[in-house]
């Protein structure tokens, strides 16, 4: 890799996320507040921080009204128990500006290291580089510099996990997996492509394994009662209603559904991309999707492919890769709640696949008339 052009990402990176924090970082709790900033943009911030990272990270460190509980305890906890820990091995000093730079800094630092990890993805594993800009200039990056969450963190961890998933270190992945599920329980699941790596289980019968295993004991174990997890408003509309009772009636909406969920996935992800200017304002949450959307649509002759010829690609060159993703966007279906940024820490696999996958077949065509 040329180290200028890494530099000088890394270095505008930095310009434009520290920019940002200026801008809307500092101000989050008036984001968070009934009465809005006046501004021509929206929704700057992920605030997941200020409804419940930061006050259970308050919580920890002082002690106040603080409570553990299954489904809350890993979902909403996992991410402020790492930086409870942070900021004890540190000795820092925690206040409402000083968890604005301190996030910005741990999640500037994963950054780098999700980066390391890509860098060796797409070169030893999909066969070409990845130049910088991608990764340090994507809006969804520098939107997720900001604040407490779980993106930052998730994106190095899936990284990693696939990187040794693909490498064939079980032991690394698992660790991988292990650190990812206290940030995000759903991913927990992933270790099972341990399981099944490590038993050198045929990829065609690992899907159905997958399938089986992953929807009616994981599921049912975890999210049958989802009252610790979601809120009324989140529930209470259509499809994701009709998903949420099965699952408290029986636990098999998630099961059912599953496969409608994953299409929904994509569409939603695609579809806010283009929904950003509203109201006379940009919303800045939906625009950071606008780069994925608009390289996806492009990509839609590819993955039609993919789908047609799934279980021959499966066995074939980069068949771990498809498994990976397969069993990644199962995963995040668990959930009732249809939300794009689920699949933010596979959009850089999705896409290395499908552009090794489109020139490998522009090679095969050359190949069949030179």
């Amino acid at each position: 890799m040329n180290s200028l052009s890494l530099i000088i990402s890394i270095g505008l990176y930095f310009i434009l996320s520290y920019l940002y924090l200026n801008a809307f970082g500092l101000d989050w709790l008036g984001w968070y507040s009934r009465f809005l900033p006046v501004s021509h943009c929206f929704y700057p911030l992920a605030l997941d921080h200020a409804k419940a990272y930061y006050p259970n990270l308050i919580a920890m460190l002082f002690g106040t009204n603080y409570s553990f509980r299954w489904g809350t305890g890993i979902n909403d906890n996992g991410l402020p128990f790492i930086y409870f820990l942070l900021i004890k091995v540190f000795s820092l000093e925690i206040n409402e500006v000083s968890i604005v730079y301190i996030s910005y800094l741990f999640n500037s630092c994963v950054y780098l290291g999700a980066f390391r990890f890509l860098d060796k993805i797409f070169i030893e594993i999909f066969g070409f580089k990845i130049h910088p800009a991608f990764f340090f200039l994507n809006p969804a990056v520098i939107y997720y510099s900001q604040m407490m969450n779980k993106e930052p963190i998730s994106l190095f961890l899936v990284f990693g996990s696939f990187y040794y998933f693909c490498k064939k270190r079980w032991v690394w992945m698992g660790m991988c997996i292990l650190i990812l599920s206290v940030v995000r329980v759903h991913y927990g699941c992933l270790l099972m492509l341990c399981f099944l790596g490590g038993f050198h289980v045929k990829k065609t019968y690992a899907i159905t394994l997958i399938y089986v295993i992953l929807f009616l004991i994981v599921q049912n174990f975890i999210f049958r009662d989802q009252d610790y997890l979601f809120v009324d408003s989140q529930i209470n509309l259509g499809f994701t209603s009709v998903i949420y009772s099965l699952n408290k009636e029986s636990g098999i909406g998630s099961l059912i559904f599953a496969i409608p969920k994953v299409f929904q996935y994509f569409f939603d992800n695609v579809k806010v991309g283009f929904e950003f200017y509203k109201t006379a304002k940009l919303n800045l949450y939906y625009l950071k999707e606008l780069p994925f959307a608009i390289l996806f649509l492009g990509f839609i002759p590819v993955v039609l492919k993919v789908l047609l010829n799934y279980n021959v690609l499966l066995n074939r060159k980069n068949g771990d890769v498809l498994l990976f993703i397969t069993t990644f966007v199962f995963i995040i279906a668990l959930s009732p709640i249809v939300h794009s940024r689920y699949l933010f820490p596979i959009h850089y696999i999705l896409l290395g696949y499908f552009f090794s996958y489109k020139r490998s077949c522009k090679v095969n065509h050359e190949e069949t008339f030179s």
